[in-house]
């Protein structure tokens, strides 16, 4: 079973997945991937697209997130860019995982900027990941 179809079972809710992908290889590869383990109740969507532009309409058409992984365009700028653009979409007590936060890289600054502006914000570092707790407050 899918962690979708577990959340399903346990909390009566819904879920679906939403993915962006800029390599039109990946994205056809996620879409049968995805297509041989979700059931009809549990719907997959892959987005094709440079991240830049299909954040917003994803944001817009598929919000709010309980859960969202942030893996792209590796750099300080981008990802505190990525971050306020996703953060009003986020539902009280979301999850947000930011990939690539190792000390010495870009993405490592980016988290520092986003925890210090979010001091109640439950985190937890684990070096490689970021795991940032939002309740209400992103």
């Amino acid at each position: 079973q899918t962690a979708l179809a577990l959340n399903e079972i346990e909390a009566g809710i819904q879920g679906y997945l939403v993915s962006i992908e800029g390599d039109p290889t990946l994205a056809t590869m996620a879409r049968a991937h995805l297509a041989g383990i979700q059931s009809p109740s549990q719907p997959t969507t892959v987005v094709t697209g440079r991240f830049d532009e299909a954040l917003p309409m994803v944001l817009q058409a598929h919000g709010p997130f309980d859960l969202v992984f942030l893996d792209g365009h590796h750099e300080e700028a981008a990802t505190v860019r990525y971050w306020h653009q996703i953060a009003p979409h986020l539902a009280p007590g979301a999850c947000v995982v930011i990939d690539d936060i190792e000390p010495g890289l870009d993405v490592r600054r980016a988290w520092r900027s986003i925890c210090a502006a979010h001091p109640s914000a439950e985190r937890v570092d684990l070096l490689k990941l970021g795991v940032l707790f939002v309740d209400g407050e992103a």
